[in-house]
């Protein structure tokens, strides 16, 4: 394995690159959680060789396309300003309360957003009302329970 060549493949852009859902990158990494304490040193070293060797065979699609990278602080936020948006649906936030409240910028929250749910918080957070509005007429509620309850605008 020539690690020249592997920091080539995958670090050439001076960029983290992430590969996510590989099967067999995953079977390597879950080897390595019950491994006896005697064997340990030796065989990280085994599966650092398996996992070099395995990165070099890996075929990488050109046409793949690239994923944005958001650091953890910023997914958290992004979970924690979902959890806050799909608690009270009667409660509207504008998106600068949203980004200042959780001091990220605006532009950062709503990419994130978008990324982590797959969609704008506006359509994301319209679809969730309108779920939840289903399920309630289903269950037999009126059409005031369901808009005054929810916080939906039907």
């Amino acid at each position: 394995v020539d690690l020249y060549e592997l920091q080539k493949k995958y670090c050439n852009d001076k960029k983290p690159f992430v590969i996510h859902n590989e099967p067999g990158i995953e079977h390597i990494f879950s080897e390595l959680y019950f491994v006896p304490q005697q064997i340990k040193g030796d065989y990280y070293k085994v599966k650092a060789l398996e996992l070099l060797l395995y990165l070099d065979a890996l075929q990488i699609s050109e046409s793949k396309e690239e994923r944005p990278y958001f650091y953890k602080g910023q997914v958290e936020k992004i979970k924690a300003i979902h959890d806050l948006i799909t608690t009270d649906l009667q409660e509207h936030y504008t998106m600068d309360e949203l980004a200042e409240r959780f001091q990220i910028s605006l532009t950062g929250m709503k990419n994130c957003f978008k990324e982590v749910y797959g969609d704008s918080m506006y359509s994301y957070l319209r679809r969730y009302r309108m779920n939840i509005a289903a399920t309630m007429l289903r269950q037999d509620s009126k059409k005031g329970d369901c808009r005054n309850c929810r916080g939906c605008r039907i």
